[in-house]
């Protein structure tokens, strides 16, 4: 059986060094979409398969992993503002990445202005983010579950077809130790 890219940049992701960290720039669905996706998602998973970490409680879709220490907010922000928004996506099938803790549960994200967003970030801040994957696969997690649990949930089409619009960014810094509200133009 051939791994799709998704599943060989998870597992990428997993051997990589722990010992730096970057920053994250991310988009989060508005609250009341949020909890609409937590609903279904719950109803999808019967507790006794969850892991850990559970149904995802802040449905989010990262742009670019990778920013490193020296990266500021202000240059972030400063970024954020000079991007054409609203930025639409439109939601595909459920899949998931597997490994021997947990496999984690995520939707597929079509969007044209992600991948636009993608080579601007990696233009912008060349030489200050690490691109630990060549080609940008956005997707947006729904949970974790126990390895192999719930096989019939791959494939699942629930949410193909839902789309969403974007205009506010969330900052993680290095280590994820700050988060930051970046509203464009405020």
């Amino acid at each position: 059986m051939i791994k799709d890219d998704l599943e060989l940049i998870y597992e990428a992701y997993l051997k990589e060094d722990t010992t730096t960290s970057y920053g994250c720039l991310m988009i989060y669905l508005d609250d009341d979409s949020a909890e609409e996706i937590r609903v279904k998602t719950q109803s999808m998973f019967p507790p006794e398969i969850l892991a850990d970490d559970g149904v995802d409680d802040k449905p989010h879709i990262t742009c670019q992993y990778g920013f490193h220490e020296d990266v500021t907010i202000e240059e972030i922000t400063e970024f954020c503002n000079k991007i054409k928004t609203p930025i639409n996506i439109e939601l595909g099938d459920i899949s998931r990445f597997s490994n021997d803790e947990y496999d984690v549960i995520k939707v597929d994200v079509r969007s044209d202005d992600l991948m636009k967003l993608s080579k601007a970030i990696r233009s912008y801040f060349e030489g200050r983010i690490t691109i630990t994957f060549k080609d940008y696969h956005p997707h947006m997690t729904l949970g974790y579950v126990k390895p192999g649990s719930n096989p019939q949930i791959d494939d699942n089409s629930m949410f193909n077809g839902k789309n969403y619009v974007f205009d506010e960014f969330v900052y993680s810094s290095a280590g994820m130790e700050d988060q930051y509200d970046i509203i464009k133009n405020g």
